[in-house]
């Protein structure tokens, strides 16, 4: 079975990919990939999203739009790229796990739909109490975080306060789009327990897939009565 892990920045879907790696899965590091095709346009020589998020800057600085739209479309190249290597993967029946970055969510609906056919989505859902944490991290050391439009800094609004804000709107919007396209949630008590293995990681994933199954046999039940 071939997955694809999508959630917030620090949500753990590399860490997952590793382990998964340790048991023979392919892995496609879209960050990485994005990072090495975004290096000759930023003209960075560091090989880490820490320096990309250097150069995107922050939402408030000049040219950041510029800057957050070649991101988005370097990250669409690379998932089309990763498309194809995992049809690859199919025909020599390699299992592959694809590790997303963040802001995944916003590609085109038809190649998120083609992630879907050619993989199981999981969704690595974070609970609102970390979500003060991860604005914390990014305020500190800011990586490449894709905003859409959602900051705004209001009249009389601190810098700090409308990070916090927005930041707040932002995770909502992306949570809702995570769950759109993904096959399976896992909550974070689920995948990030304390010496969890990977069997156990993958028993979590085929309980959701049994439980979401079940309840898409409900919905369909209740639909016919109506």
């Amino acid at each position: 079975m071939n997955l694809t892990l999508i959630g917030m920045s620090g949500a753990g879907k590399t860490f997952w990919a590793s382990q998964l790696a340790a048991h023979g899965y392919t892995v496609f590091d879209c960050d990485a990939l994005l990072v090495a095709k975004l290096q000759p346009i930023t003209g960075h020589a560091g090989d880490s999203l820490a320096e990309i998020g250097r150069w995107m800057g922050l939402p408030y600085e000049a040219g950041f739009r510029r800057r957050e739209a070649l991101y988005c479309a370097c990250e669409m190249e690379v998932l089309r790229e990763v498309l194809a290597c995992v049809g690859a993967c199919a025909a020599s029946q390699t299992t592959c796990v694809i590790d997303t970055g963040g802001s995944i969510i916003y590609a085109d609906p038809a190649l998120l739909q083609r992630l879907q056919q050619c993989s199981t989505v999981i969704y690595l859902r974070i609970p609102a109490t970390l979500h003060q944490a991860l604005l914390n991290t990014y305020l500190e050391h800011p990586g490449p975080l894709i905003w859409q439009g959602l900051f705004h800094q209001a009249p009389n609004e601190s810098r700090y306060d409308a990070f916090s804000r927005c930041y707040a709107q932002l995770i909502r919007h992306r949570e809702r789009l995570y769950e759109r396209y993904s096959d399976i949630v896992l909550e974070y008590d689920d995948y990030r327990q304390p010496a969890l293995t990977v069997e156990q990681f993958l028993a979590h994933i085929r309980a959701a897939a049994e439980r979401a199954c079940a309840a898409d046999r409900v919905r369909q039940a209740r639909s016919l009565r109506l």
